[in-house]
């Protein structure tokens, strides 16, 4: 399954979960995201086959290519350096995601056969308001859905039909350069998603991926303004979380769009807040350097599915989710009446971004891509 290989928009996708509990969630219509910093510097160690798939990718063009200018005071110690790349990168704040499996006849058993026996599933029927990608929204996030790409060598990737793939990047580029900002900033913001998205919606094929997986990926964005000058509005604050020597602190992310505005800079713009102690900030730096141990928890965010999906629900464990996806792949989408199980979206779909996206054209416009080939050397 590569790249080449068209694929319909799926009409079902399955999630699996550890615990039960979080699986009936699904029931009260949210599903959760987990923040981007997680996804580079911590595992789940969760039950599901592909959990901690490491987006070395998205790594190496986050923190490699995109070159952090760091102050000369105060020093960072090598072994936090590339911590606080992520920490200082806007494209990490303030982002979740999620997976689940598109059901496909020929894949969905396989899959279902390469779990475990110890995961509970639920469902969700997505709805397509712009072709075959999903899109919806509210006033303080944007949810993105589409399928993975496979493909098994990085310089196989196109970065403009990956783009392309997810005509929501418009809209929101649209909020972000709106205000007082400078044509060469915009134009490296643009750059900056350009290069970084498609990292995010392809897969190159290793040991311990396999095209079964057949992941259709959820993306979280925080809604945020830009009004100029690297600063950032929006509904939250956007902030990480870090465990240092047992502690908790927030680290809060500073407005600047792109980190060589830190360049020169005295003083180390960072700061992080014990949650114990709310209101008084700590130099993240001197933290960091002083510890003997940092950990990045698990930080998540949670979609509400009626923005999203026709119908959602819980389904049981493996054996019930075999039996609910034959039927559905039987039967079809089958008219049922809302239960504790089964539930179904109520209200207007969310259109003002709708009416934004744009057409593919205008898209490949506002978003210009790099060419195919370009990660060639970055490949995982």
């Amino acid at each position: 399954m590569s790249s080449d290989s068209p694929k319909e928009a799926p009409a079902l996708l399955i999630r699996r979960f550890d615990k039960k509990d979080h699986a009936l969630q699904v029931n009260r219509g949210i599903l959760g995201c987990r923040d981007l910093l997680s996804c580079l510097f911590a595992k789940s160690q969760g039950g599901y086959t592909y959990v901690d798939y490491y987006e070395e990718l998205f790594a190496r063009e986050t923190m490699g290519r995109y070159h952090v200018a760091f102050p000369n005071n105060p020093l960072i110690d090598k072994s936090h350096r590339p911590l606080v790349r992520a920490l200082c990168n806007p494209m990490i704040a303030g982002i979740y995601m999620t997976f689940t499996h598109a059901v496909d006849k020929e894949l969905t058993f396989l899959w279902l056969d390469d779990q475990d026996d110890n995961g509970y599933y639920a469902f969700l029927a997505p709805h397509y308001q712009f072709g075959h990608y999903l899109v919806g929204h509210n006033k303080k996030y944007i949810i993105s859905g589409t399928m993975l790409d496979y493909v098994s060598e990085a310089d196989q990737i196109d970065p403009s039909e990956t783009l392309i793939k997810n005509p929501w990047l418009a809209p929101a580029l649209d909020d972000e350069l709106s205000g007082m900002i400078s044509r060469h900033e915009s134009i490296r913001l643009i750059k900056t998603y350009q290069r970084i998205i498609p990292t995010l919606f392809n897969r190159v094929m290793r040991e311990n991926t396999s095209p079964i997986e057949n992941e259709f990926r959820l993306l979280l964005w925080e809604r945020r303004f830009n009004h100029g000058k690297g600063l950032y509005s929006g509904p939250f604050s956007h902030s990480h979380f870090l465990t240092i020597d047992g502690e908790r602190y927030r680290i809060e992310v500073p407005p600047v769009l792109f980190r060589d505005n830190l360049s020169g800079q005295n003083t180390f713009l960072l700061t992080a807040f014990r949650i114990t102690e709310p209101l008084k900030p700590i130099n993240p730096i001197d933290l960091l350097n002083s510890c003997s141990h940092v950990e990045v928890p698990l930080t998540f965010r949670y979609i509400n599915l009626n923005l999203i999906a026709d119908r959602w629900g819980y389904i049981g464990n493996k054996e019930d989710c075999r039996r609910f996806v034959d039927g559905w792949l039987l039967h079809g989408d089958r008219r049922r009446s809302e239960s504790e199980h089964f539930h179904r979206h109520h209200g207007p779909w969310p259109q003002s971004l709708i009416r934004r996206t744009r057409s593919i054209e205008d898209v490949a416009c506002i978003i210009p891509s790099a060419e195919k080939g370009y990660y060639s050397n970055i490949g995982n």
